[in-house]
């Protein structure tokens, strides 16, 4: 490809800051459903740890919806489909 003069350049991998909420956001999400799976392997206490595990999962997955951004704001006209390429 270099030998035909392509200008392609690579994309850079880098993760860049992540906020604290959406860290906490995910970190619940993951609780909250590994929480309700091994809760099934406690009979005696499913019902208390499920319901807990499961208002952590709620929680996380709601956060994690409410703080995405969408398309929208990546949009610069109606024929934008965001692909930054």
């Amino acid at each position: 490809m270099d030998r035909y003069g392509d200008d392609f350049v690579p994309p850079n991998p880098k993760i860049g800051h992540v906020k604290p909420s959406k860290l906490v956001f995910w970190a619940l999400l993951v609780v909250g459903v590994a929480g309700i799976i091994l809760s099934v392997f406690v009979p005696a206490l499913a019902a208390i740890l499920g319901s807990i595990f499961g208002v952590c999962a709620l929680v996380g997955a709601a956060g994690l919806i409410a703080q995405h951004k969408g398309h929208a704001q990546t949009r610069t006209d109606p024929f934008d489909d965001g692909a930054r390429v």
